[in-house]
């Protein structure tokens, strides 16, 4: 039986961009290494999904955060194509709204960039390696709703 893996992930909007990140190529050479992401992780054993989030962007950006609410929630297996260690299982992906206490440093990821729910669904400017599967269904979601969410906050760059 495959197991899902809860996995939370963090939503900055200002106006109608959305900031996503890059993660930084390391000696692992996993295919995760140089994919673009909305940043997160794995819920860890006792810890809630809000606790999760907190902790997440503590280690990957120190800063602290405010979770406006939860967007959605998708379920995606790994590509076939992927080390055995990942493509065996299914990750659920809990999206939140969040607004950072401060401008973040970059700790995990080499790239950051903030872009409109076009740039995302094109893909342009994330070549060579694109979105994690269940950030492409994100984005898929984010087209489809993106008018009944613009103005879902006010933070400021």
């Amino acid at each position: 039986m495959t197991r899902t893996i809860e996995v939370v992930a963090a939503v900055r909007q200002i106006g109608d961009q959305y900031w996503v990140c890059r993660r930084k190529d390391i000696e692992t050479e996993t295919e995760l290494d140089g994919t673009w992401e909305y940043p997160g992780g794995k819920v860890e054993h006792g810890e809630t999904n809000e606790e999760a989030l907190h902790r997440e962007m503590l280690e990957e950006f120190g800063v602290k955060i405010k979770i406006e609410r939860q967007l959605t929630s998708i379920i995606a297996s790994a590509p076939k194509s992927w080390n055995k260690k990942y493509r065996k299982k299914k990750y659920k992906v809990t999206f939140y709204l969040v607004i950072f206490n401060r401008e973040p440093e970059l700790r995990h990821h080499d790239l950051a960039r903030w872009c409109t729910v076009e740039e995302l669904k094109s893909n342009v400017h994330f070549l060579p390696k694109l979105f994690l599967p269940t950030d492409k269904k994100f984005n898929k979601w984010l087209s489809d709703t993106h008018k009944g969410i613009v103005t879902i906050h006010s933070e400021r760059r």
